[in-house]
């Protein structure tokens, strides 16, 4: 199986190929910045499987010592647009963040699909707006859900050779655009 990659690590010729669509999916991984280790834990986890993922301390813009509140944001969007799917770390410290719920109001407003992943220290009611997920209770539910979107992604998936002759052409216009500037 080959694995997943990260947005951030494709050249320009690949993030072209690396569209928002059903046939390569993309997911976001929400989380409070406390809650990092598991975010980590869980973006190479989804990687493994093949799954295609957007996970912020990768972004060189997130990266940076000094940013202002716009290029939080629109990295974030960026982030957002270019992916399916999100999963939401939801732990005791997410359900104080800022973030995260506007990650959510962001990803709803877009039509993306998204799930909760509840960690072992949240117990009890969650807030409304959270409800509207599903929530994915342990490795298993996860592990449905990502085979899901395997097996989304191989209905709809174009041959090795179809996506090599597209990053040939995408390449070679990049010369092109070069020599012939606009």
């Amino acid at each position: 199986m080959e694995k997943g990659r990260n947005y951030l690590t494709l050249n320009e010729s690949e993030k072209r190929l690396f569209s928002s669509s059903a046939s390569r999916p993309c997911v976001f991984i929400s989380h409070k910045k406390e809650d990092a280790d598991f975010a980590r834990h869980l973006s190479d986890y989804v990687m493994e499987r093949g799954i295609n993922v957007y996970f912020d301390e990768n972004d060189p813009i997130l990266a940076k010592e000094h940013k202002s509140p716009d290029e939080v944001v629109n990295a974030i969007k960026k982030g957002l647009e270019k992916s399916t799917h999100m999963i939401i770390v939801l732990s005791k410290k997410t359900l104080e963040s800022n973030w995260v719920p506007w990650e959510v109001g962001f990803a709803s407003a877009k039509d993306k699909e998204y799930r909760l992943l509840r960690l072992n220290d949240v117990f009890g009611e969650i807030p409304e707006f959270y409800k509207v997920a599903k929530i994915l209770n342990d490795y298993d539910d996860l592990n449905k859900y990502l085979a899901s979107m395997k097996k989304t992604q191989t209905n709809n998936q174009i041959s090795n050779d179809e996506v090599v002759r597209m990053k040939n052409l995408l390449e070679r216009l990049d010369r092109l655009k070069k020599v012939y500037p606009y």
